[in-house]
């Protein structure tokens, strides 16, 4: 199949457009009538539905306050979710292909990711990760294509930190990547968006100061977890500690983080679930090795590494498995990244 021609963006978006959506209802359903886990369950989103013009992710509140959404069952929400979804996906294999030749290894490669059970999930559902998401692909379209060197990426990631406050890392790891932009010819339009940027985190305080506060509220302690495995001494504790956090924040749902161990205690097949737990965390971490290891190939590490101090700051705050949205590009491109074949040159 030759995806490549005179227009692989579009023929990428028409390929994955007629795939995604069928192998993400599949795993959903499946997982539904496995688990009854609802798509559209969000606790969020009656907070969000009140509107709050200068609260946490405002544009998003605004948003489904404006069109009268009542749940992210309203098809408008579907809608978009699926495009975002759709139009993240195209923008990673589009750069896939840009570096690697399309093999059947690399369909086999897309096809067992897209039928990923949980990212599925997030294929029709429009909560404020979604957003994070398109931000993290359009960054990696920033640092990798040759084709996107205007402003207008700037201003969509911009954008979507207003939809979802954290995706503002994406613009900082550029700037701090190469600070000496605002000294060049574009230093104008920099300064704009650095100033637009803090606003945004400003704006955000209240939910950061949640975030911070959480690990308290939740119980996640080192004397939770020596209570659990023992205790070690000191560093032992410690590392035992994050390190538990960090398989939470790669493989549990929101259910573990909340409940703790007493999640897997309290459920049917205690064995499976926790089994079901390490594969997804072990699936995430290769996949984000590749990852980096393709950044430090690509000569983008240090745009990379910053960025994922986000994702860093979730294990010693608030972090489970619905966190790795944001970094749903990084995780598809290192998993392709494992199987693929480089470009003759």
């Amino acid at each position: 199949m030759n995806i490549n021609g005179n227009s692989p963006f579009l023929r990428i978006f028409f390929i994955i457009l007629l795939l995604k959506p069928l192998t993400s209802l599949v795993m959903v359903t499946i997982v539904f009538y496995a688990t009854d886990i609802s798509v559209w369950s969000y606790g969020d989103f009656e907070f969000y539905k009140e509107n709050h013009i200068l609260g946490p992710n405002f544009l998003y509140g605004i948003f489904v306050s404006l069109i009268g959404a009542e749940s992210l069952a309203n098809i408008i929400l579907v809608i978009l979710a699926s495009f975002i979804s759709i139009i993240t996906d195209t923008i990673c294999v589009y750069i896939f292909i840009m570096n690697f030749k399309v093999t059947k290894l690399f369909f086999v490669m897309y096809l067992l990711f897209s039928l990923h059970p949980y990212f599925s999930y997030y294929t029709f559902k429009l909560d404020t990760m979604i957003f994070g998401k398109l931000a993290c692909a359009v960054f990696l379209f920033k640092l990798l294509s040759h084709q996107a060197k205007g402003k207008f990426l700037n201003y969509t990631m911009l954008l979507m930190s207003m939809f979802r406050a954290s995706s503002f890392i994406f613009i900082i790891s550029i700037f701090l990547k190469n600070p000496k932009i605002l000294f060049q010819k574009d230093k104008m339009h920099w300064g704009i968006i650095l100033i637009l940027t803090f606003t945004v985190i400003a704006i955000n305080y209240a939910y950061f100061d949640m975030m911070l506060s959480s690990k308290k509220d939740f119980g996640w302690s080192v004397e939770y977890t020596k209570a659990k495995f023992g205790e070690f001494g000191t560093i032992i504790d410690i590392t035992i500690h994050y390190l538990i956090k960090l398989f939470v924040l790669l493989g549990g749902r929101e259910a573990v983080y909340v409940y703790k161990f007493a999640y897997f205690e309290n459920a049917t097949y205690p064995n499976l679930e926790l089994l079901i737990f390490m594969i997804f965390a072990l699936f995430h971490l290769m996949s984000l090795g590749a990852f980096i290891l393709f950044s430090i190939k690509s000569k983008i590490s240090a745009a990379v590494i910053i960025s994922l101090l986000m994702l860093i700051l979730s294990m010693f705050t608030f972090g489970h498995m619905r966190y790795l949205i944001v970094y749903y590009p990084f995780i598809m491109m290192g998993w392709l990244y494992i199987g693929s074949v480089e470009r003759d040159l």
